[in-house]
């Protein structure tokens, strides 16, 4: 059995040869995903809000006919 290497298929550079690599902030944080998040929540605050504040007047309606 022959193990032996054959020739290169291509002569492979990589893929940002001759550019400089950018700083890299060490972070594992996926900015989109958490701005995403950031306004899933805010959405989801603001219904819950507006939601209380329903609450709030539908039941001071029934204690102001009430008395």
């Amino acid at each position: 059995m022959d193990t032996t290497l054959g020739p290169p298929i291509a002569e492979q550079r990589p893929v940002d040869a001759g550019r400089a690599a950018a700083p890299r902030s060490g972070s594992n944080v996926d900015v989109a995903r958490e701005t995403v998040d950031l306004i899933r929540s805010q959405n989801a605050f603001a219904a819950n809000a507006a939601m209380v504040r329903a609450w709030d007047e539908t039941t001071g309606l029934l204690v102001n006919r009430t008395v």
